[in-house]
């Protein structure tokens, strides 16, 4: 089963961001994401900013950007099986919110980093952050990693 973590970090400054979408880059053997081109880092970051920018939200000094993490144990899915699992986690946000991830596989438990822009493209609401949405989403990862499990 996947293990969900919320990095509670602000992520408050352009260059927080900007660090960020790197660091997922950089370390990753695969990146995807929903409503962005993926061309590279720089493009990834214009695009949520763009978005920001045409909803007026694009100051400083509010959260930029969700980032959490899913793990899972090496022994319950191989590598190209997190993939999918992956890509449908990115899709609860890929509706409504641009998302940015990769596959990380630089520990013993792999694991993928999701960016996800705090402003929907939709509507330009902001991400709701509380802990009803902690659940939801701890929910969508146990059923969607727990389908991928019994498929496999």
């Amino acid at each position: 089963m996947g293990i969900l973590k919320i990095v509670d970090k602000s992520y408050k400054t352009k260059e927080a961001f900007y660090n960020l979408l790197t660091y997922i880059a950089r370390k990753s053997v695969y990146c995807n994401g929903y409503g962005t081109s993926l061309a590279s880092v720089d493009a990834v970051y214009c695009e949520f900013d763009k978005v920001k920018a045409w909803w007026g939200k694009q100051e400083e000094g509010r959260r930029q950007v969700r980032h959490f993490i899913v793990s899972f144990r090496p022994e319950e899915f191989l590598v190209e099986e997190i993939l999918p699992i992956a890509w449908q986690i990115a899709g609860y946000y890929g509706a409504r919110y641009q998302v940015f991830y990769g596959l990380h596989i630089d520990t013993d438990y792999p694991h993928v980093h999701f960016a996800v822009n705090t402003v929907s493209y939709v509507d330009g609401k902001m991400l709701s952050e509380g802990g009803k949405e902690f659940y939801e989403l701890k929910a969508i990862v146990e059923n969607i990693t727990e389908k991928a499990k019994m498929a496999g």
